[in-house]
């Protein structure tokens, strides 16, 4: 996907949708960002290319190549790029439905992950960015359902990665 190119969403109607995106793109070149307040929004970044420095809750963390952050509205942050290039996508989400959505997921805190495999996790953002770009009519309802997938897959890896622990949910998907 092209990089150094933002879309937002500046369509009043998609705020009654249950879950919508707001915004999306990257940068090539990421710069300093400092949120002492938090976000509006909910977040999910990618770290595409080179090394950024992520702090959020008091903790400094390196985000190489592959990792993923997720930054929950109104939680103060800060990150800051470590290297001349560091290409970073980002999707901004929310919706009436959001907040029981991150709470059953577990994403009530900022999560950093570094995937195991994050090729579906770029071809759903590659469709939600292509979908925005090309398609004026239904993207707002293709990038609903996306941003959806998007989160579910984000689930996914975190939970292979351990990083909720054992839940019910992973349980009933472990073989007999």
């Amino acid at each position: 996907m092209p990089v150094n190119q933002s879309i937002y969403n500046n369509n009043p109607q998609v705020r009654y949708l249950p879950i919508y995106l707001v915004g999306i793109g990257g940068s090539e070149y990421q710069g300093h960002v400092c949120r002492p307040e938090g976000y509006y929004w909910n977040q999910l970044l990618y770290n595409v290319k080179g090394q950024g420095c992520l702090k959020v809750n008091g903790d400094t963390i390196t985000l190489t190549e592959g990792y993923f952050f997720y930054l929950p509205n109104q939680v103060p942050h800060e990150y800051y790029p470590l290297s001349e290039t560091w290409e970073v996508r980002w999707v901004v989400f929310d919706g009436y439905a959001l907040p029981q959505i991150v709470k059953e997921l577990g994403f009530t805190q900022p999560i950093c992950l570094k995937p195991t495999d994050c090729s579906t996790l770029e071809k759903i953002y590659n469709k939600m960015f292509v979908s925005q770009k090309t398609d004026k009519v239904f993207c707002d309802y293709t990038c609903s359902g996306l941003i959806y997938d998007y989160l579910l897959e984000f689930y996914r890896q975190a939970t292979n990665k351990g990083i909720f622990g054992k839940t019910d949910k992973s349980e009933q998907l472990m073989p007999i």
